[in-house]
């Protein structure tokens, strides 16, 4: 039970799982606890894009190889998308989109083996990964059959 402002959130408590999910270069289906995540790789940008929270467009020469999937950590920084490519801790992210605990706790995060993120998964894209008039490669990435945080 948590009391998020001025709403009483009652959650079943579910086991614990820390566990990061590693995915390699030649790796295109990853089965996850709550849904398949997915890559497709694009030789051309696309000339619209899905405002499906579940999908990421990203610049393909910025990935390298193998990614994560982790759950957020304290002291997480990332860059997120429209605010000019200034760094943000996921804390204060989160916060200010009036994310409660248990929220944050199921939420995902895809990690470049850079360890920069990339995508608060259902959430926001890094500014760095964004596709831009130079980019000539992309990777989408879709979550499917995946409980949004936010719904």
């Amino acid at each position: 039970m948590l009391l998020d402002r001025l709403t009483l959130v009652i959650e079943k408590k579910r086991e614990a799982n820390d566990a990061s999910i590693w995915i390699p270069a030649d790796q295109f289906e990853v089965s996850l606890p709550s849904g398949l995540f997915i890559l497709v790789h694009h030789q051309e940008p696309p000339t619209t894009y899905s405002v499906d929270v579940n999908t990421a467009w990203i610049d393909a020469v910025e990935l390298r190889f193998p990614l994560e999937l982790r759950h957020w950590q304290a002291g997480d920084v990332f860059c997120p998308l429209g605010m000019g490519g200034r760094r943000r801790k996921l804390q204060n992210f989160l916060s200010d989109q009036k994310i409660d605990r248990f929220t944050k706790k199921n939420l995902w995060l895809l990690v470049n083996a850079d360890g920069r993120i990339i995508w608060v998964v259902g959430f926001r894209l890094d500014e760095r990964f964004k596709i831009q008039d130079s980019t000539t490669t992309t990777v989408e990435i879709k979550i499917t059959d995946f409980q949004n945080p936010k719904t």
